[in-house]
């Protein structure tokens, strides 16, 4: 990923700011930074995929980016059922909706704990 990717990926992640926006909400939230969304969310897609072609670690991304992924579908189900009704075609963001509800059931039998508190007595090897 390169610097600007990266930048991109933050700035979009601001929309976790915003919670439950129909597609109309966020298009006008967003503007002319609609790219922004599109950039994070088709990359939580591109790696959705990854993991359940077992190229990338759930656990692995977990330690990543679980709750940016969680929190960002939660936030745009909304904007999405919305795509998916207007295009007709219910695979739109099929891959972020199933990875984030992957993270959510992991969650939903353990609790996220913090890096910071669950390995806090690590020392290199």
């Amino acid at each position: 990923m390169s610097i600007e990717a990266f930048f991109q990926m933050i700035e979009a992640l601001a929309v976790v700011a915003a919670d439950g926006l129909s597609k109309q909400e966020v298009e006008t939230r967003f503007g002319d930074d609609m790219h922004l969304v599109y950039a994070m969310t088709t990359t939580w897609e591109s790696i959705g995929v990854l993991v359940y072609r077992g190229e990338i670690s759930l656990h692995l991304l977990d330690d990543f980016f679980s709750g940016p992924i969680t929190i960002s579908w939660r936030k745009l189900k909304p904007f999405f059922e919305d795509e998916r009704e207007e295009q007709g075609r219910q695979t739109i963001s099929e891959w972020f909706q199933w990875l984030a509800e992957r993270f959510e059931a992991l969650e939903s039998v353990d609790a996220p704990v913090p890096a910071h508190i669950a390995h806090q007595d690590w020392v290199p090897a």
